[in-house]
């Protein structure tokens, strides 16, 4: 398969949404459930481990979103502040007292912004009905913002550029050899990452390699080592990987999974068929993980390694 750069790479993204609309689906069912009894049958601690599992991913996927490819490129931003990481106010104090407690000064690290003047790509997020409570604060009745710095020198690399990741979805990325490193960045990594003060932006931002590769070390597909790699290969990997999602195959496999699962619920509600349907879904599940595998192979390949 040749990546397309100007693919949008949407695949996961989708299939995700899937795995959010079967647990919305779930999440109706389960005062039914609830009222049937839990018999702790064999069917019953079916249903509950697959939604069990089924929630533990969406939540590393989506809201534990910790990158583990560090690669820092998301923390170098352009000098006409069309990028800028804002930071909540009630995180404001932990980190100014952090930079006290080791002698430095918190005006070299944050830096204030009226919000009538903020570049119109910031301005919107910044300013929705949500949004205000968190940011602004008032300095001589203006409305004001505070935001990290970024270091005078410590521009980005050229060469580097090439092997930067896309923003979730495909989109490309805001950096230029003109970005300059955020003043928190140090060897590539965020001395900040760890602790309670770190912007939200921050924390939860994923790009597009990120996201891809942590779904494929959350399947057991790739070890924290295959992390590490050069971030062009993990790139590249993301790229295939992503086709694969998109793939009719793969749509067909996730769909059927889903279908065998749901016939398996409504058995259980009914009171019959139950035997049938446990059975039905348990073959069908040693089918999807081996197809599954399968399908994934060439872009692990790329990594060098295999699906356990």
């Amino acid at each position: 398969m040749k990546t397309n750069i100007d693919c949008d790479y949407l695949g996961a993204e989708k299939w995700v949404e899937t795995k959010l609309d079967l647990l919305n689906w779930f999440d109706e069912k389960t005062p039914a459930i609830n009222n049937v009894g839990r018999d702790y049958s064999k069917a019953y601690q079916t249903i509950e481990s697959h939604y069990m599992v089924l929630e533990r991913m969406l939540f590393e996927i989506l809201w534990r979103s910790d990158c583990e490819i560090a690669c820092g490129l998301c923390c170098f931003f352009p000098d006409d502040e069309s990028v800028m990481v804002p930071v909540e106010k009630n995180r404001l104090k932990g980190l100014r007292d952090s930079l006290r407690s080791q002698n430095k000064k918190p005006e070299d690290y944050v830096k204030l912004r009226m919000l009538s003047e903020l570049h119109p790509q910031i301005r919107p997020k910044i300013s929705a009905p949500k949004k205000t409570g968190d940011f602004i604060t008032q300095h001589g009745g203006l409305d004001m913002i505070y935001f990290l710095r970024t270091k005078p020198v410590f521009p980005l690399d050229k060469s580097r550029l090439k092997e930067a990741p896309l923003l979730r979805g495909g989109s490309k990325n805001w950096l230029d050899e003109g970005c300059r490193q955020c003043v928190f960045l140090e060897d590539d990594a965020c001395t900040v990452y760890d602790t309670d003060f770190i912007p939200g932006s921050c924390k939860n931002f994923m790009c597009f390699t990120g996201f891809i590769i942590n779904i494929l070390g959350l399947w057991g597909f790739i070890s924290r080592k295959d992390k590490g790699k050069p971030l062009k290969v993990l790139n590249k990997a993301a790229f295939e990987a992503d086709l694969v999602f998109a793939s009719p195959r793969f749509k067909e496999l996730e769909e059927q999974r889903q279908l065998v699962f749901k016939n398996l619920v409504e058995s259980y509600l009914k009171g019959f068929g139950v035997a049938e349907s446990h059975k039905a879904f348990e073959d069908y599940e040693q089918k999807y993980f081996i197809d599954r595998k399968k399908l994934f192979k060439p872009a692990l390949s790329l990594l060098n390694t295999q699906p356990r």
